[in-house]
């Protein structure tokens, strides 16, 4: 790949950016950029601002972004867990046992 045929394009126009940023998917769904590109897009290449990776003499002069991390958690309520549990017993005298077990098995981990 020849390096003259590479641009740098700022963050805030690349559609890619966002994404790895770690948009959530309601506001993805609203960028626009990843959709249709930014709007420079239709102009004559002169006009697009962006820099020749050439133009920089060195590492340090290439724009950094500092990398963010996104965590998501699902919890599950409390009462899901609890209305699954009894649910999965078919009757009282399963449901007493699976408890009792439960219960004896915790006493042991202490």
């Amino acid at each position: 790949m020849d390096v003259k045929n590479l641009y740098h394009v700022s963050g805030s126009d690349n559609p890619a950016d966002g994404l790895s940023r770690g948009l959530l998917p309601n506001q993805f769904v609203d960028y626009k950029i990843y959709f249709s590109g930014p709007s420079w897009l239709i102009e004559k290449i002169e006009n697009w601002p962006i820099r020749a990776y050439s133009e920089f003499k060195n590492k340090e002069e290439i724009p950094e972004k500092k990398i963010s991390s996104v965590v998501l958690v699902g919890v599950n309520n409390l009462e899901n867990v609890v209305f699954d549990f009894f649910s999965g017993c078919s009757s009282y005298s399963k449901l007493l046992n699976v408890t009792v077990y439960i219960l004896r098995f915790t006493k042991k981990l202490d």
